[in-house]
């Protein structure tokens, strides 16, 4: 489904559509709370820590100028202590097949494949195991085997798994 507004949609849930010059109507509503309401700060305390996102273009998606070590710990600090960060961060990798050492955490994000970089950002989505994960074709860069059970982890990681 190809040129659907999937991505669009995905933006709009979280409020980030406004940002590309896009305008949102209607209205979302989570965990009782209409998100269209919110104001940017409140919307920033919910993205990644209630609701998690995979877009679909992971290298487009991280940092370039950030080693991927600094990418999960500035995202970590931003909804929990900085404490315990990279256990947490290894622990997940793990989960999603990535390597679970300190080398690997001081790549750029050109240094790895795209199956990697998809895998990256799966796991910046539940790093904070969120209540809802939207992913939009999360796994189109992963092998079948990956595929699957990268799928399988993160359904159990969020109680809702959205995808598009």
């Amino acid at each position: 489904m190809s040129r659907s507004g999937k991505s669009t949609l995905a933006l709009a849930i979280l409020g980030l559509l406004d940002h590309k010059g896009g305008t949102v109507r209607g209205e979302v509503i989570f965990g009782g709370r209409h998100l269209e309401s919110l104001t940017a700060r409140q919307m920033r305390h919910i993205r990644g820590k209630e609701i998690g996102l995979v877009l679909q273009s992971a290298v487009s998606s991280l940092n370039p100028a950030l080693r991927i070590g600094t990418q999960f710990a500035e995202a970590w600090k931003a909804h929990q202590s900085a404490g315990e960060w990279r256990k947490n961060i290894l622990d997940i990798f793990e989960r999603v097949r990535l390597p679970a050492d300190e080398e690997f955490l001081r790549l750029y994000p050109r240094e790895l494949s795209v199956g990697q970089a998809q895998r990256v950002l799966i796991a910046l989505a539940i790093l904070h195991w969120p209540r809802l994960l939207i992913a939009d074709e999360p796994t189109s860069a992963l092998d079948v085997i990956t595929k699957a059970e990268v799928i399988g982890f993160a359904s159990c990681v969020s109680r809702m798994l959205v995808g598009l």
